[in-house]
């Protein structure tokens, strides 16, 4: 995985996840011709920022559908209720009780099915119910839905990689097909999909290849599996052992970075409480109690941020644990081991994912429980972290960008730094830095950055590459990135080259 392209979307909590049902537990049968006669459920659910208009959500599953082939294809379309309160393990455990979704109007009221995860259709309502609204029983995210892509399992349980490999097709003949203006569809069509997510319906379920278990993660009973082109090549099938749930399709960023919680599950702290240690519990990690709230570190994040979704920009912003302790190389190099970073209130805890060398971002939380304290494991300081600028790079048998490239991420940092109010006082620091260049780190000391065709560094920094920008350098002059890069920030190059003076 690169981490300067795919970090953000790994870490964004408050995108909606995407993922699909296996063909052999299929979605409750739906009528999608004719109108089905109203139930009468007397929907009387909790307050839920999460309600939609029928109209236009079932407007895009028709177009996204009708992109599928259909016949012979690998995947189907479906919905996903996009929750709040549940981590991602409780997500897939997720069965309803009762009603979950339903389409509701004036003198109106109609029952959705859905499955086990969350997984549902929209059926087809006579013209005068169109104006009808989405309403969730779970606490969902507001104003979003969840699309998901199943993937087609047979009774055997077998998958070809040429059957994975046609899935991931069809997906981005999908993908391309979206018209630009549907900006309600912009994160189906920018998302990368390149895995995919085998849930079972307990713990001992596995998926094998050439007769061995393989992973490259695990949540709860599911098993994610990155697509391999040298797997392909080999021919041995991809088989699914135990009680096959759900086979999705999905961005392997979204999952490898997730850790659940338990240790923390004694920690009551609320924001800007100094009192003592957590709660003593036989299994209890080390923990740093910090004076970070939450709520207020969140706001920072989205005025930083400034609005825009991370596909669209070419550098993002991140928060990065203050490692206490570390030099700059070991910070670079630090992977979490379990949970690293957590948030905790009142009877709340939740793990945010931390990405080798400390990089985050904090999710979205419902209001009631934004009065959580960030929690560290180890390795933070406990009344600051940082602040960092990542570059996404582009895609090609080397990662590269352009060199004008350099100059875009610049003044696109130098505009985030601009919009920090005079106000803010614990954000002069970053207002006032000057950022004049590339950080380019690799997983090992063999990486190399190239300019051209000449290798190219203004210093070196363990495995870290400087590059400072040179406005004489042609802005169509490729940067190649060669080995295994994992993070590049744009950076202020004088706190690694020698003064001039």
């Amino acid at each position: 995985m690169i981490l300067s392209s795919q970090l953000f979307i790994a870490l964004l909590a408050a995108t909606p996840a995407f993922a699909a049902q296996a063909q052999g537990r299929p979605l409750p049968d739906q009528d999608q011709d004719k109108g089905v006669p109203p139930t009468t459920i007397q929907v009387k659910a909790r307050t839920n920022a999460g309600d939609l208009a029928y109209d236009w959500v079932f407007e895009y599953q028709k177009l996204l559908q009708g992109y599928l082939p259909t016949r012979a294809g690998m995947v189907d379309f479906s919905w996903r209720i996009t929750f709040t309160e549940l981590n991602l393990t409780e997500q897939d455990a997720w069965a309803p009780r009762g009603w979950a979704v339903a389409l509701v109007g004036k003198g109106f009221e109609q029952d959705v099915p859905v499955a086990r995860g969350g997984y549902f259709l929209l059926p087809a309502l006579p013209l005068g119910r169109r104006g009808s609204t989405i309403m969730f029983r779970e606490q969902s995210m507001p104003g979003h839905i969840g699309a998901a892509w199943r993937l087609r399992i047979g009774a055997d349980q077998r998958l070809s990689h040429a059957g994975f490999k046609q899935a991931m097709d069809e997906i981005r003949a999908v993908q391309d097909a979206i018209p630009l203006r549907y900006a309600g569809l912009e994160q189906v069509r920018t998302s990368r999909y390149d895995a995919l997510k085998a849930c079972f319906l307990d713990a001992g379920g596995t998926v094998l290849l050439g007769g061995r278990p393989v992973a490259d993660a695990r949540v709860g009973n599911c098993v994610l599996l990155k697509f391999d082109p040298a797997g392909a090549a080999d021919g041995d099938a991809i088989e699914f052992k135990g009680a096959l749930d759900v086979v999705t399709v999905v961005e392997s960023a979204d999952y490898l970075h997730y850790v659940d919680l338990p240790a923390l599950d004694g920690v009551r702290r609320a924001a800007h409480d100094a009192g003592g240690a957590p709660e003593a519990t036989p299994d209890t990690a080390p923990t740093k109690l910090s004076h970070l709230s939450y709520a207020w570190n969140f706001k920072r994040q989205l005025r930083l941020q400034g609005g825009v979704p991370a596909q669209e920009r070419l550098v993002n912003f991140v928060w990065r644990i203050a490692f206490e302790g570390l030099s700059e190389p070991e910070q670079d190099a630090w992977t979490p081991r379990g949970w690293a970073l957590a948030l905790a209130g009142k009877g709340f805890s939740r793990a945010v994912p931390v990405a080798r060398g400390g990089y985050f971002l904090l999710p979205t939380l419902p209001v009631g429980l934004q009065e959580a304290s960030l929690v560290f494991r180890d390795q933070g300081r406990t009344s600051r972290i940082g602040a960092a600028f990542v570059v996404r790079l582009r895609e090609g048998p080397r990662p590269y960008l352009y060199y004008g490239e350099i100059r875009d991420a610049m003044n696109a940092v130098r505009k985030m730094q601009d919009a920090i109010p005079d106000e803010h006082a614990e954000l002069a620091t970053l207002r006032a830095a000057r950022y004049d260049g590339l950080k380019a780190c690799f997983r090992d000391a063999g990486g190399v950055v190239f300019v051209g065709d000449m290798p190219t560094a203004d210093a070196t920094v363990g495995n870290c590459r400087i590059l400072r920008f040179d406005p004489a350098r042609r802005g169509n002059e490729k940067i190649e990135f060669v080995g295994q890069p994992d993070a590049v920030t744009v950076v202020d190059t004088a706190r690694y080259l020698p003064s001039k003076s």
